[in-house]
């Protein structure tokens, strides 16, 4: 294993502990050292601190930077902020469109049942439509 694996390696286990420490984004970047204007953001500024980042953070982003660890680490923060994005857009469409949007809290356990309640009612949605095909095409 070479020095930059390693590196790789150890940037991963720190960088898997604040993510499971961060709920949203802002709490995300604040962890990463990115400025969030303050504790009562607006998604607009939660949106200039995620530009900032990836700024920041980005691969291919020209730097003086010849240190192997800093450019590891930026990678994976780089990684770590675009899964988080993800989430956020996922976590964001499940409450936009979902039937039950009392779940709004960060608790594994109440995201994972409103997923299944939110599945669970769109297939009897479906199999209603089905039986109000079928009886229609009886009669």
């Amino acid at each position: 294993m070479n020095k930059k694996e390693m590196y790789r390696i150890e940037v991963q286990h720190n960088l898997k502990k604040l993510e499971m420490t961060c709920h949203d984004m802002a709490s995300l970047l604040c962890g990463l050292g990115i400025l969030v204007k303050s504790p009562y953001t607006t998604s607009h500024q939660v949106h200039a601190a995620y530009k900032r980042a990836l700024l920041r953070f980005h691969s291919d982003r020209p730097c003086s930077v010849s240190d192997m660890r800093q450019q590891v680490e930026a990678e994976e923060k780089f990684k770590l902020i675009s899964r988080m994005k993800e989430k956020v857009t996922y976590k964001q469409a499940l409450v936009s469109f979902h039937p039950d949007r009392a779940w709004l809290g960060s608790d594994m356990h109440q995201q994972v049942e409103a997923e299944e309640k939110f599945k669970l009612s769109h297939m009897k949605e479906k199999v209603n439509n089905i039986l109000s095909l079928n009886e229609a095409s009886l009669s």
